[in-house]
């Protein structure tokens, strides 16, 4: 059976939708007088004026800027479609955050014409180059995973070498905790250092525990 997925993002005045039919059909048709649709003119690499989803999936580079504010981008859901972007410029926008932790191999990012964005989210592991709009220096960037999401954290790095997926956690980017097999174990109450050894401490005794008589 079929099925049609719709995208939706405004630019200026006019809407945009996208329809597909099927995976790998159309993600968006290029048409000159809709600035939005013109923004994906090089991830195009068939020229034919249709960027399809595969085409999405292997593009590099996402450059959102065109049209000034006949282009005001307040959705960026789309950039799910878009896994492997080294480079993008989020364009004009009015939206406070963005989250960008479906983009994990990005290694630029250009967020110039961003004027009111105060927070990204960006995956764990990624350190992009980022362009901040000029005058402000109020852009707070974090680093989370969405095995990490119910509880909101600021900030989250895996730890490695660990048998379940355990993480060095913060809700406030000062205070620190340990979230472990799908619970906090440590409460974010604590200095990086004080955490991790706090967590190592409880490890030990779990194991002298296992090999008591």
């Amino acid at each position: 059976m079929k099925r049609m997925i719709l995208y939706t993002a405004l630019a200026g005045m006019a809407s945009f939708s996208v329809f597909a039919q099927s995976l790998g059909d159309t993600f968006i048709k290029i048409q000159d007088s809709n600035m939005f649709s013109r923004c994906f003119a090089d991830c195009d690499a068939d020229g034919n004026g249709i960027v399809t989803y595969v085409e999405a999936e292997a593009a590099t580079k996402l450059m959102l800027d065109k049209g000034g504010r006949e282009n005001v981008i307040d959705d960026y859901g789309f950039l799910k479609c878009f896994p492997n972007i080294m480079e993008l410029s989020v364009g004009n926008t009015t939206v406070e955050s963005i989250d960008l932790r479906c983009c994990p191999k990005l290694e630029r990012l250009n967020l110039t014409n961003g004027l009111w964005i105060r927070d990204v989210t960006l995956a764990i592991g990624c350190n992009p180059q980022i362009t901040f709009p000029a005058g402000n220096g109020d852009i707070v960037i974090h680093r989370s995973d969405v095995r990490c999401e119910s509880e909101t954290f600021f900030y989250s790095e895996r730890l490695e070498h660990e048998l379940f997926p355990c993480y060095l956690v913060s809700t406030d980017g000062e205070k620190f905790g340990i979230y472990n097999n799908n619970s906090l174990v440590v409460p974010c109450s604590y200095t990086k250092l004080e955490a991790l050894r706090i967590w190592h401490n409880m490890k030990k005794a779990r194991k002298q525990k296992k090999v008591k008589p």
